[in-house]
């Protein structure tokens, strides 16, 4: 079973619920695509844990706690963060993911319902990445170079 996490950006409509009926409608038809794409992974043997932030600028502070609650294969962010009004708030959930949870990969989706393509997608790159740099073939003594036979002459191309 592996463990993934969805960070994504509440959306406007969502986020002003409040203020009409359409908004609402809005709201439950996220909820529902949210739910379904959950249960999409729970069908595969996976676990899907969502972290949705509203645009307050505490964001941080949900994705910090929801890392700290969980270890994760695979870190999934939203679409809405790459929109060129947000790249600051990008950049801040990708350094938040980095600090604290540093072993998982990290897989961009458009739409939540991208979420397992994009799932298979990034953990079959990854798997494929750990075989090539196996533990055996990190410490073959083919793979073992000293500091100073990096600087030799010898090691510099011609």
């Amino acid at each position: 079973m592996n463990s993934f996490l969805l960070i994504g950006l509440v959306s406007e409509a969502t986020a002003d619920s409040a203020s009409n009926a359409s908004a609402d409608k809005a709201a439950e038809a996220f909820s529902a695509i949210l739910t379904n794409v959950q249960k999409q992974f729970a069908d595969q043997g996976d676990h899907l844990d969502l972290c949705n932030l509203a645009l307050d600028g505490s964001t941080e502070v949900p994705v910090t706690a929801q890392l700290a609650r969980a270890t994760y294969d695979c870190i999934l962010l939203g679409g809405g963060f790459r929109e060129p009004e947000h790249v600051a708030l990008f950049e801040r959930v990708i350094n938040a993911v980095h600090r604290h949870a540093p072993g998982a990969a990290i897989g961009l989706v458009d739409l939540p319902q991208d979420a397992p393509q994009a799932a298979i997608r990034v953990l079959s790159q990854d798997y494929k990445r750990a075989a090539l740099l196996s533990p055996s073939a990190l410490l073959s003594p083919s793979a073992l170079l000293s500091p100073s036979a990096l600087l030799s002459p010898s090691a510099l191309p011609t």
